[in-house]
């Protein structure tokens, strides 16, 4: 299992959250369905955090970011 910490663009912040929301978390069972989430909502996104309730390893996505993307 592994829980993923979305931290939204203030301006974006409204379309996904109720009130004055910037952050969520949410449950997945597979990488690749993070990775779709970070894809599809990208331009939403401020900061992703992900961890592996398996391992107890903790990654910023930050970390991997493209420039220019």
């Amino acid at each position: 299992m592994y829980f993923a910490r979305f931290t939204f663009k203030p301006d974006r912040a409204p379309e996904f959250l109720d009130g004055d929301q910037f952050v969520t978390e949410m449950p997945f069972d597979d990488p690749s369905e993070i990775i779709a989430c970070v894809q599809e909502f990208e331009h939403a996104l401020d900061g992703v955090i992900v961890r592996c309730t398996l391992t107890g390893n903790v990654t910023n996505l930050l970390d991997f970011a493209v420039e220019g993307s």
